[in-house]
């Protein structure tokens, strides 16, 4: 058996982690268009859509976390790009200083929120953000995220 070299071995590495990007990404439009119902006649009307999420969790002692997640939808139609993100955050100590509280912070963009598409997430997330359930929030990225 002959050794590849450290090259090749190097190419086809890359090779597969952009082939799991893309494989990722792939799923996470499908969660999306499963949960919110968004049908191939729908899906015909756009173009370059893009699903991206992150959720990160960092913990510096028993009594300190940072939880941020992120959810970002953006495509075309009739050429116009529109865009939909949430952005989640929940840490403690709190913005009291209480190791044993959590404050929670989520911000909601999005440019064209009556299109079909993004109509349903944006308006349930917009409630959700108003009425402060912000692990229901939270959910939404998640349940798009995984």
């Amino acid at each position: 058996m002959t050794l590849r070299s450290i090259e090749q071995v190097t190419t086809e590495i890359e090779s597969l982690k952009n082939k799991l990007e893309l494989l990722e990404m792939e799923k996470k439009i499908i969660n999306f268009c499963e949960q919110y119902n968004i049908s191939d006649s729908k899906r015909e009307k756009i173009t370059d859509l893009t699903v991206n999420t992150l959720k990160d969790f960092h913990s510096e002692g028993e009594y300190s976390h940072l939880n941020e997640a992120w959810l970002e939808i953006i495509f075309k139609r009739s050429g116009v790009q529109r865009k939909f993100r949430i952005d989640y955050k929940d840490y403690s100590p709190d913005d009291d200083g209480d190791r044993y509280s959590t404050s929670y912070d989520s911000d909601l963009y999005c440019t064209h929120p009556e299109d079909p598409v993004l109509k349903e997430i944006y308006n349930k997330s917009k409630q959700l953000s108003e009425d402060g359930d912000y692990d229901e929030l939270f959910d939404i990225i998640l349940a798009i995220h995984y």
